[in-house]
């Protein structure tokens, strides 16, 4: 539904519009607000969907419950271990033991929701897995459903990648930067970087692991394109901070990807699970083109996912996310926290901003009207913007809609006129002044 949405919002195509809204209906009615942030299926795209299409404040609250639940399973020296449920796959590594790929993931999405919500148990957690990742040096163990764990996997390289940026997005420390980047060059031996005349694809085909499936199945020089465009998707979040090689090798495997598919029949736009018989022959089951979207979509600086701002107001860190393009977050001590939204003009983001240690007294748009605060944000009309303050999280929860492509609104901390308009509009708790 999030690429449908996304689909949407560039091409500007009512039918891909039409098939979104209706596929979120279907997933609400069926799964409640917890199907908005669902991951089954997706091997990148993670509880975006909220921030495009509502439902965010139930939405969050399932991210802190999730995420609760990696904190509690995890030691206290930052490690989860291998295990191995079902029985099926005890015979692929020791229970308890630990690699890189067994902590990357589960570090990755701890750090990405202490990126969108400015959780400190979540960051604290995160950064004490980045910790116990640091002594490892060879990618191994992430697909480890089929794989022993021993075996060098390109998706650990990749996780790791990812949780690396996400913790230098909220720290900004140069170390975190660093480790991505070590682990972005191991995940390079798995890439073909040569190629066949007869078979183009072949160029940055990328190896799963450097092992079997069940010790019976090898995969040594056997492409599956998918975990090459998990990794190729965490280089492009690895370049901008470091070296523009990075987007380079990204786009080789996304390129490599678009080669593979199909162009004609029933299998139009689907990729191959893997290629045997040195690049020439695709088997399936035949996949969903999800990873290539995304990919082709980052590398037109289109990512559809949660975009934040980080900026320090007083002594703390204050995040804005939102699935509008976030620009120009900052504060001033005269009013508060100002900052932009970019998004599809007559269309609404939704967006959370995490850190006050007191509810705003209003949400002003930068010459322009003031955005009323209300009680539920997904009752209003299609073209109504409101805010709410939740002083049990200190969360702003934000729908804007945009008459404009370009928003730039401030967030009133402390009132900058004598006339009391802010500070009129809602109580002490958040919510609005009754009439």
């Amino acid at each position: 539904a999030t690429l449908l949405w996304y689909d949407y919002l560039v091409t500007q195509d009512p039918t891909a519009k039409e098939r979104a809204l209706q596929i979120v209906q279907n997933i609400v009615k069926v799964s409640g607000s917890e199907g908005l942030i669902s991951e089954s299926g997706c091997h990148l795209l993670k509880w975006e969907l909220p921030f495009y299409q509502g439902g965010l404040l139930p939405a969050m609250d399932q991210l802190r419950l999730h995420n609760q639940e990696l904190m509690e399973n995890q030691s206290d020296d930052g490690s989860w271990g291998f295990q191995p449920d079902p029985e099926k796959i005890q015979e692929l590594g020791r229970a308890g033991q630990s690699v890189l790929g067994t902590e990357a993931v589960n570090a990755y999405k701890l750090l990405k929701y202490a990126r969108i919500a400015n959780d400190q148990s979540s960051l604290s957690a995160g950064l004490n897995a980045l910790a116990f990742m640091e002594q490892f040096n060879i990618p191994r163990g992430a697909q480890s459903r089929e794989c022993p764990i021993h075996h060098p996997d390109i998706l650990a390289a990749a996780y790791a990648v990812g949780a690396g940026v996400e913790a230098y997005l909220i720290t900004q420390e140069e170390a975190f930067l660093e480790q991505a980047s070590y682990w972005a060059k191991s995940g390079l031996p798995f890439l073909y970087f040569w190629y066949l005349p007869d078979r183009p694809a072949m160029q940055f085909a990328s190896i799963p692991v450097l092992g079997t499936s069940f010790h019976t199945r090898p995969w040594f020089g056997v492409p599956a394109q998918w975990c090459g465009l998990v990794y190729a998707y965490f280089l492009q979040h690895l370049a901008p901070h470091t070296d523009p090689f990075w987007q380079q090798v990204a786009e080789g495997i996304l390129v490599s990807a678009m080669r593979q598919q199909w162009t004609e029949g029933e299998l139009k736009g689907t990729y191959p699970d893997f290629l045997e018989n040195f690049c020439l022959d695709r088997k399936g089951p035949y996949l969903n083109p999800e990873n290539i979207l995304v990919n082709m979509f980052a590398l037109r600086n289109l990512d559809p996912d949660i975009s934040t701002g980080v900026a320090h107001y007083q002594s703390h860190r204050v995040h804005v996310s939102s699935g509008a393009r976030v620009e120009d977050v900052s504060t001033d001590s005269s009013f508060g926290i100002g900052f932009r939204l970019r998004y599809v003009q007559f269309e609404t983001s939704y967006t959370v901003v995490a850190g006050l240690n007191k509810c705003p007294e209003g949400l002003r748009i930068v010459n322009g009207e003031e955005v009323q605060p209300v009680e539920n944000l997904d009752e209003l009309s299609p073209t109504q913007s409101g805010w709410l303050y939740r002083p049990v999280d200190g969360l702003v929860f934000i729908r804007y809609y945009h008459p404009a492509s370009i928003a730039d609104l401030e967030l009133v901390m402390e009132s900058t006129n004598s006339s009391g308009t802010f500070s009129s509009l809602i109580n002490s708790d958040g919510k609005p002044e009754e009439e």
